[in-house]
């Protein structure tokens, strides 16, 4: 550096400042170190070798990302199994009300049966239309749409197909073809899903699970119906004469006890998926576990060496802050005194 004649030459500002910099980030390293358990230059550490503990950091990365999509399945998984639970529920309630009603054949016990039926549609229609994470469980592969209509417009069109029968029997033969034909009612009006599976979760590499359930399903179909007919049949405001609507009322009954069964094998299949995804948990946790091992094993730092070399720059540092600070204070009086 040029300086006036008889002032000596000083250290340059520029190496101070690099100086403290490097010093900095040792410090910056060590300090990592000592809270992580972990060598902050890793390819320092091993001369170069950085392949393996970035496929190890990957590989732990991947399942990382398996877990959030295991939680996912879980918790749709799990809100099937209950939708399910609740249908199995309202058909073994209503089920043995409309046994009892019919039974006693009181026009009062009618009419409350008619009223359930109502309730039980509506509650079907709910659970069937639940979503978790704004998509719905039962709409196949247009989860952000509702899978069956209102209840409303779901008696209007039944009760629309029973008052047109000639007889109890063709009437419920329309029914019955509106909804289990295709392109007819339920799949044009009623079902308002997706006409294709929703996705599968990949919940390890080449591995997935089907965990869901489309309102589609002919065990939807048929509660949804006969619940319907129900409603429909012991309701006073419709046009049906007395043999007409027992008649409509003991098929239903018969046909809705028939639902419980594709119930319970439907609620099987999704337990049977919970409980693969169950084992696939396990398996990441021990991979995680392994994998965790190497990596601290190629990686790991001693906190407490790590801790007093920390110390031991820090100190450096205070070194060089004071010198910097006494070089930036010399002036040529200073020097002359």
């Amino acid at each position: 550096m040029s300086t006036p004649i008889g002032f000596p030459a000083q250290r340059t500002p520029e190496l101070l400042r690099s100086l403290i910099k490097d010093l900095s980030d040792t410090a910056d390293d060590r300090r990592i170190e000592s809270i992580t358990g972990r060598i902050a230059d890793v390819a320092d550490h091993l001369g170069g070798r950085v392949r393996e503990p970035l496929e190890l950091e990957r590989d732990l990365s991947d399942i990382d990302e398996y877990r959030q999509i295991i939680a996912i399945a879980e918790t749709r998984a799990a809100a099937t199994q209950g939708s399910i639970d609740t249908l199995r529920d309202l058909t073994n309630e209503l089920a043995n009300q409309a046994a009892v009603a019919l039974q006693n054949n009181a026009a009062n016990a009618l009419d409350a049966l008619g009223a359930l039926a109502r309730d039980s549609l509506s509650a079907t229609v709910s659970a069937l239309n639940t979503s978790i994470g704004g998509r719905g469980i039962f709409s196949g592969d247009s989860g952000d749409q509702p899978a069956l209509t209102d209840p409303e417009t779901i008696l209007a069109e039944v009760q629309t197909l029973l008052e047109a029968g000639p007889n109890p029997a063709l009437a419920a033969d329309a029914v019955r073809s509106g909804f289990d034909d295709p392109g007819a009612l339920f799949e044009t009006m009623l079902y308002t899903g997706g006409a294709g599976d929703a996705p599968a979760a990949e919940v390890a590499e080449g591995e997935r699970v089907t965990y869901q359930t489309k309102a589609d399903e002919q065990v939807f179909r048929d509660l949804v119906r006969t619940v319907a007919v129900i409603a429909v049949a012991f309701d006073p405001d419709a046009s049906l004469d007395e043999p007409t609507r027992r008649a409509m009322g003991e098929e239903a009954l018969g046909e809705l006890r028939n639902t419980v069964d594709p119930l319970n094998r439907e609620s099987a299949r999704i337990g049977v998926a919970e409980a693969r995804i169950e084992t696939v948990k396990a398996r990441h946790v021990a991979s995680e576990t392994a994998l965790t091992r190497s990596l601290n094993d190629l990686s790991a730092a001693d906190p407490l060496t790590a801790a007093t070399r920390l110390q031991e720059v820090e100190g450096q540092l205070e070194i060089l802050f004071l010198t910097t600070a006494r070089l930036n204070q010399l002036s040529l009086s200073n020097f002359l005194r």
